[in-house]
């Protein structure tokens, strides 16, 4: 609700406009998408702005800040910092989606396999 809310102050339609109704469920994946890249986009920006102001009071401390941001993302992106799903993965199987990648023995097989291989037991994968 909340997409359609936006995409109608974007295209300036009613919220109940019939158009809605014929957007695909691709299509709605691809608008979702992008207002989402948007409002990043959008909040770093603002967040860039504050920190160039904030040099003028101090500059030491926008350095800091902006390093602990800079090693942060690093670690997101090497995958070292686990953080939402991740962590409901973690919680729920005992594993993530960090050891899924890199342990072999979490790898699935050849795409023809079947799912009734006896070489796999679901109640030891599940409890981790």
């Amino acid at each position: 609700m909340r997409l359609r809310w936006h995409l109608s102050k974007i295209w300036q339609t009613p919220f109940h406009d019939s158009f809605f109704d014929t957007i695909t469920p691709v299509q709605w994946l691809f608008y979702a998408h992008m207002v989402g890249e948007d409002r990043r986009e959008e909040a770093e920006a603002w967040r860039d702005r504050l920190e160039y102001m904030a040099r003028f009071i101090d500059n030491e401390s926008v350095e800091k800040i902006k390093k602990a941001r800079e090693h942060h993302e690093r670690s997101i992106e090497d995958g070292v910092q686990v953080d939402g799903f991740d962590n409901l993965l973690i919680s729920t199987f005992g594993k993530g989606l960090g050891s899924a990648l890199t342990d072999p023995s979490m790898r699935q097989g050849d795409a023809d396999d079947d799912d009734d291989d006896p070489d796999v037991d679901l109640i030891t994968v599940h409890k981790g």
